[in-house]
């Protein structure tokens, strides 16, 4: 007699943690320490701040931290981030190019929306091409990504002043804080 064949189960892997009796996952702390104190290190704060700021999760909020960066330079550079994911989105990157969330499909649109979006990401572009990339590093890479890398980059003033420059172009193209009203005035 012939052996039977094995069959392939179908679906997905199941997810690994702790569960409940029900067989659901147990709600567990959303870092693990060890990540924890890598990002601690990498903003030059305490575990305790690490663990409650947001801004502890990717390099632009780390140098917000640490307090090379300010809050108008922050949000402008986020701005851009959105900005960059829209177009690449709606210019049908690959996923593994892309920061979205799981889950994410790309939308519908039309070829005004798809006209305004690439308009308007290339024009923020144009105002940072001497910063181009540190801008690119920083804020679409996420570098620095370790506390080494971190130390490289705060050695290099150029570096960090072109990171400065490039995002208070922004600020000032997105019309965020003082860059913004300034540019408003006049």
């Amino acid at each position: 007699m012939r052996a039977k064949p094995k069959l392939h189960k179908g679906g997905r892997k199941r997810q690994s943690g702790p569960r409940t009796a029900s067989g659901l996952l147990k709600a567990c702390d959303a870092a693990p320490l060890a990540l924890l104190r890598r990002r601690a290190a990498m903003a030059g704060v305490t575990e305790a701040v690490a663990r409650s700021s947001p801004l502890a999760g990717y390099a632009l909020g780390l140098l917000r931290l640490r307090g090379v960066i300010g809050q108008d330079q922050h949000d402008a550079g986020l701005r851009f981030a959105v900005d960059w994911n829209r177009w690449a989105l709606l210019a049908g990157l690959p996923a593994h190019q892309l920061r979205l969330p799981t889950g994410g499909t790309r939308p519908e649109s039309g070829d005004a929306e798809w006209l305004r979006v690439r308009d308007r990401y290339l024009a923020a572009c144009a105002r940072v091409r001497p910063f181009w990339p540190v801008i690119e590093a920083v804020v679409m890479d996420d570098w620095p990504d370790s506390p080494e890398s971190m130390a490289l980059f705060l050695e290099r003033p150029q570096a960090v002043a072109a990171l400065k420059s490039g995002l208070d172009f922004l600020a000032s193209f997105y019309r965020i804080g003082a860059c913004g009203r300034e540019e408003k005035a006049l």
